[in-house]
């Protein structure tokens, strides 16, 4: 009976011990996997943003415009200040006339065509809720169709002389196309300064004033 109670006393020890080590063991498995459960649900701290940059205005049609009619008298200007005057008055009638003609006077119109026609396009492509710069613009416009007038008829006056059928009939067109050449010469030189001084006009002092393009006139 003694020994019974001896098994049953060392039975229900180990049974205690057992138990108390699974709890041990249980309560190191929760303690181990509830650290990287913690780490995966922490909420990262947002960056800070900066506010969007404000978009900037447009620029106004009448300053694109003004841009576009500088560029045009700055590509002039730059044309003729290669064309030397002489290059229509001091013609030596002594020497050949037609080659005289062709060397100076047909280079220089073909220099001139090219920006020319730039600054036609340039002023002929005012806003149309810009009307009131068009009475301001009225002189550069009339002297700009002059101009080119002036240079074509040069132009076919040259090729007239080139193809006379007689040496008198050269020379007299030549001369014509020298003289128109100087004209035209001389319109282009008035022009410039007609454009030059747009910026006083006080329809246009606004546009000019504020184009970038315009600052070196």
């Amino acid at each position: 009976m003694d020994r019974r109670r001896m098994i049953i006393g060392t039975t229900v020890v180990v049974l205690i011990a057992l138990a108390a080590l699974a709890i041990v063991v249980v309560t190191r498995e929760d303690s181990t996997t509830s650290e990287p459960m913690a780490a995966q649900i922490t909420t990262p701290t947002p960056a800070p943003t900066s506010p969007p940059s404000p978009t900037p205005d447009p620029t106004p049609a009448e300053v694109l415009w003004a841009g576009e009619v500088c560029t045009s008298i700055t590509a002039l200007k730059e044309v003729a200040t290669t064309i030397p005057e002489s290059a229509f008055r001091e013609i030596d009638p002594t020497q050949d006339l037609a080659a005289q003609a062709e060397e100076q006077v047909a280079k220089a119109m073909t220099k001139l065509q090219v920006p020319l026609d730039e600054l036609g396009f340039a002023l002929g492509s005012v806003p149309l809720d810009y009307a009131d710069s068009v009475v301001a613009l009225t002189e550069a416009q009339t002297l700009y169709a002059t101009a080119q007038t002036q240079v074509t008829a040069t132009q076919d006056t040259l090729n007239q002389a080139l193809s006379a059928q007689t040496p008198i009939e050269g020379i007299l067109l030549f001369g014509q196309a020298i003289d128109s050449g100087r004209q035209a010469y001389d319109t282009g030189q008035k022009l410039l300064k007609v454009l030059e001084g747009l910026d006083s006009d006080e329809r246009l002092r606004g546009s000019f004033g504020q184009a970038p393009e315009c600052r070196n006139l």
